[in-house]
């Protein structure tokens, strides 16, 4: 089963874990350019759809998000929305929840760092938090659903 996780900011990540192969791949959230200016940036909503579709997952867990932020909100939704409309089960994922699981806060340099050790081949730097996130979403994603399908509960 392939899982795909998304950190849902401008300057975030996508992640795919596929549970029988045991591989994963990140990549950068597909963006555009709003302003050259300003360098201001928004979601790509035709590179996030094809994407999507390309990779075929069977379950999407995408990152709850609150904020009083407009542009970060319309962000969100385009993403819930573009996801929602592949016809595959989608999950929001809220950040404490998986935070909770790893026994890890918000804290990026622990999160960080646990991304590398449970994913020691992927191929991100200190800059890449947005990918090690989306990673960590993937891993805590696989392991909601073996609860699930083993009827034991997650703390």
């Amino acid at each position: 089963m392939l899982f795909l996780a998304i950190n849902p900011e401008v300057n975030g990540a996508i992640s795919t874990y596929h549970t029988e192969l045991k591989t994963y791949a990140v990549y950068d959230m597909p963006k555009r350019v709003t302003s050259v200016q300003s360098k201001k940036f928004e979601i790509d909503c035709q590179g996030l759809l094809g994407l999507v579709i390309e990779l075929n997952p069977k379950l999407i867990l995408i990152e709850e998000r609150k904020t009083n932020n407009g542009f970060e909100m319309m962000n969100y939704g385009l993403i819930l929305g573009i996801t929602s409309g592949v016809q595959q089960e989608v999950i929001v994922v809220k950040r404490k929840s998986w935070q909770r699981y790893f026994s890890v806060k918000d804290n990026r340099n622990k999160l960080f760092t646990l991304a590398k050790d449970l994913f020691p081949e992927a191929d991100f730097t200190g800059k890449d938090y947005s990918k090690a996130v989306a990673l960590l979403i993937a891993k805590y994603g696989v392991m909601v659903k073996k609860s699930v399908f083993e009827g034991t509960l997650l703390p």
